[in-house]
C-alpha cells in the first residue's frame, strides 16, 4: 500500500487537496453548472486536478502541457453538465466517463505539439500513448489517488500520533525500527496503531468507491 510515491513523510499530495470531507463526487460534479460559482470549481480542481495533472505526464506531456490539459478538461466537465451531457453518458460510471474526457484533451495537446513542430522542422516528439497504455496508466493513478483521499479522511478521524504511525508503517512501508526511531513509539504502539487505524482506513476506502 504506497499511496505516495514520496519514501518519507509528508501527509498530503503538493495540490491534492482532499480534506472537505463534506464532498462527494456528485456535489462537486453539480457545483459546475454554476459558472459563476468559483468555489465549485475550485472544489472540482483541488480534488480531481493532482489526479489529471499526474496522468497526463504519465501519458507523455510536459508540465505546460499537462497544466493546460487539465484546465481544458475542468472546462470541458463544466461545459457538459451545462449543457446536461453528464445525465446523457449512460449507465457508465464517472471515472470512464471522466477518462474519456481528458483523454480527449491529451489527444489535442500532442496534436498541438506536432503542429509546432512540423511548423519549425523539428520533428522530435514523443509519440501518443495507444489507448490501452493510457487506459492502464489511468487506472494506476486512480487507484493511487483513491489511496490519498482515503488517508486524508483517516487523518481527520484519528489522533495526530496514531495516524502518523500509521502512515510511516502501513502506507510508507517503513521497518518497525524506522518508525519507532523516528517518532520515539515503542513496538506496541505501532502494532496497535496499525491494527485500529487500518479498519479506519479501510472504511473510508470504501467510502471512496461512492464519492469518487
Amino acid at each position: 500500500m504506497n499511496p505516495s510515491s514520496n519514501p518519507r513523510p509528508s501527509t498530503s499530495v503538493p495540490g491534492d487537496d482532499l480534506r472537505d470531507l463534506s464532498v462527494t463526487r456528485l456535489s462537486l460534479v453539480n457545483s459546475l453548472r454554476d459558472w459563476e460559482d468559483q468555489s465549485g470549481w475550485r472544489r472540482f480542481f483541488d480534488v480531481y486536478g493532482h489526479l489529471l495533472f499526474l496522468w497526463s505526464i504519465k501519458a507523455g506531456l510536459s508540465e505546460t502541457e499537462a497544466q493546460e490539459a487539465v484546465q481544458e478538461t475542468v472546462l470541458s466537465v463544466a461545459k457538459a453538465m451545462r449543457d446536461e451531457m453528464f445525465e446523457r453518458r449512460g449507465k457508465g460510471s464517472f471515472k470512464a466517463w471522466l477518462y474519456g474526457v481528458a483523454r480527449n484533451r491529451i489527444s489535442d495537446q500532442f496534436r498541438r505539439r506536432r503542429d509546432r513542430e512540423i511548423s519549425s522542422e523539428t520533428i522530435e516528439t514523443m509519440s501518443e500513448p495507444r489507448d490501452g497504455e493510457l487506459e492502464r496508466l489511468w487506472d494506476a493513478e486512480w487507484a493511487s489517488h483513491r489511496l490519498r483521499r482515503a488517508a486524508s479522511l483517516t487523518r481527520e478521524r484519528v489522533s495526530a500520533q496514531q495516524f502518523q504511525i500509521f502512515d510511516l508503517y502501513v502506507l510508507r512501508e517503513w521497518s518497525v525500527d524506522e518508525v519507532r526511531k523516528t517518532l520515539n513509539v515503542s513496538r506496541p504502539q505501532i502494532y496497535m496503531a496499525k491494527l485500529r487505524i487500518s479498519a479506519v482506513f479501510k472504511e473510508m476506502l470504501e467510502q471512496t468507491e461512492d464519492d469518487l
